[in-house]
């Protein structure tokens, strides 16, 4: 799927609600502001530009291999700057000394990036036999949480922890976790042949 052709689905035609600059960059043009007040542009064919709700071939968030910035023009910086101004962003700002909480985070090395989603290259359980521990185990965690969560004490809520870890273990909960780790593990090596 074209990135360039996903970003025009998304944002509209170029040269309507944003353009190119001098530097080759992509960024919003003032009829963008206008209709974003107003949630109205003709284009220039005449018909009337409608933004829907949908799902995109690509993702809105995905960045563009050659522009460095994503399909959706609302993660575009001059879009994010202006749309974020406000007394409670910039005293944000001054007190941290950073434009953005991303920023810091950053600068900060405190961001822990996720890996691409193993779980698209983990199969489902077959096994019917697991999938009944797992069935039951759930079943009983959920009804212990809750219990947990109402604990008289620290002390009801620990006797109860313990309980739910043992039942959880008679269950086959060591097996079931035995199984979903070997496909993580065989899930990353197929995932890392996609990530860069």
């Amino acid at each position: 799927c074209d990135p360039t052709l996903t970003m025009n689905l998304i944002n509209g035609p170029q040269g309507e609600l944003w353009d190119m600059d001098e530097n080759g960059m992509p960024h919003a043009t003032d009829a963008f502001w206008t209709y974003r007040e107003t949630g109205k542009h003709t284009l220039a064919t005449g018909e009337e530009y409608m933004s829907f709700v949908a799902r995109q071939p690509l993702a809105e968030g995905m960045i563009h291999p050659e522009y460095g910035v994503t399909l959706s023009m609302y993660g575009w910086p001059d879009v994010v700057d202006r749309t974020n101004e406000s007394k409670l962003t910039s005293a944000w700002a001054e007190f941290y000394g950073y434009k953005y909480p991303m920023d810091m985070l950053k600068a900060e090395d405190k961001l822990a990036p996720r890996p691409l989603s193993i779980s698209s290259f983990i199969p489902p359980l077959t096994d019917v036999d697991l999938d009944l521990m797992r069935t039951s185990i759930n079943d009983m965690l959920v009804a212990a949480s809750w219990k947990m969560v109402f604990a008289k004490d620290e002390a009801s809520f620990d006797a109860l922890w313990k309980s739910a870890v043992s039942d959880a273990k008679n269950l086959g909960a060591d097996q079931v976790q035995s199984w979903i780790f070997e496909q993580i593990k065989e899930a990353k090596v197929i995932a890392a042949a996609y990530e860069e």
